[in-house]
């Protein structure tokens, strides 16, 4: 499976729960105005991971941690592990 060949609904779904994540983030203080392209860049090396077998869930959880993971396991329909990004709480398979 390629990155073309996955769903392009999941994929937009995906962006979408990205940018509104960003967009409430971008009112507060410490907002950093590059965490969008970097969001952006993560999830599409979370999806080349998807296109070379690994679960959604997982690729999300390898590549997201703390509110963000939560927001994109929420849009994506996905339980909700807490933690992420090498914690292993609640680390999807």
């Amino acid at each position: 499976m390629t990155v073309q060949e996955i769903d392009p609904r999941i994929r937009f779904t995906l962006v979408m729960a990205i940018t509104t994540y960003d967009r409430k983030e971008s009112t507060k203080r410490y907002y950093n105005r590059y965490a969008l392209g970097i969001m952006l860049r993560a999830l599409d090396d979370a999806m080349s991971e998807v296109a070379e077998g690994t679960s959604l869930h997982r690729a999300l959880y390898d590549h997201f941690n703390g509110r963000v993971l939560t927001a994109l396991e929420k849009a994506a329909g996905l339980p909700i592990t807490y933690g992420g990004g090498g914690h292993d709480t609640g680390r999807p398979a």
